[in-house]
């Protein structure tokens, strides 16, 4: 079997796959969502001139969910092609969980919606951080099958770029995960918190070489 140029082996039990269908439904599901996501900012129309200025004022909490919403959807983007940069095949299994990485991808329009229509409720925070707490874990997942025993990988990925991997794809459910809990006593501020995540991924302990 030819897998990126390169022949493999069918290993054990398991169908081997190619990873190049993967990575193009991911891109394409992101690239919806991510679009998507500018939905939630609606203007009537009609309107007087001078009401403009106020409707927009009226839609901040609206622009600040889909910014940050797009953002976190790019960053975990990145991580996913940084993950398929060593990722050279797929398994069924493996295509089974980047399918449930992207259900949680496809609901992030809803999630933001609520966090937009509904900010300052424990609902809405908790949902939302919920969505990216599963999200996150699934591209924890990714990862950590793919890299055991490089079941899935080149086997000369270097050790430290498998666990710089490990600790990246963490960042983000475990922010959230925190998030969900302060959203429960500080509704209106918690999600603030996830504007820390893109300068995580950028220090030198989450970077892979």
């Amino acid at each position: 079997m030819i897998v990126k140029g390169v022949a493999q082996e069918h290993r054990g039990p398991r169908s081997v796959l190619t990873s190049n269908r993967i990575e193009g439904l991911a891109d394409g599901i992101f690239g919806f969502a991510m679009t998507l996501l500018v939905v939630n900012l609606i203007i009537p129309r009609g309107l007087p001139r001078e009401q403009l200025a106020s409707i927009l004022s009226g839609q901040v909490s609206s622009f600040y969910a889909y910014a940050l919403s797009f953002l976190l959807l790019g960053s975990f983007w990145v991580t996913h092609h940084h993950q398929f940069h060593y990722i050279s095949r797929s398994d069924d299994m493996h295509a089974w969980i980047n399918i449930l990485m992207l259900l949680f991808v496809a609901l992030m329009p809803f999630s933001t919606s609520l966090l937009a229509n509904y900010s300052g409720t424990e609902l809405s925070g908790v949902l939302f951080g919920g969505n990216l707490v599963m999200l996150g874990l699934f591209m924890s997942a990714n990862w950590i099958y793919a890299t055991s025993r490089r079941r899935l990988v080149r086997p000369d990925v270097e050790v430290e770029v498998i666990a710089a991997g490990v600790r990246r794809s963490f960042v983000t459910p475990t922010v959230a995960a925190i998030v969900i809990v302060v959203s429960l006593f500080y509704p209106g501020e918690s999600s603030y918190i996830y504007l820390i995540i893109p300068p995580l991924l950028f220090t030198p302990c989450f970077r892979r070489k």
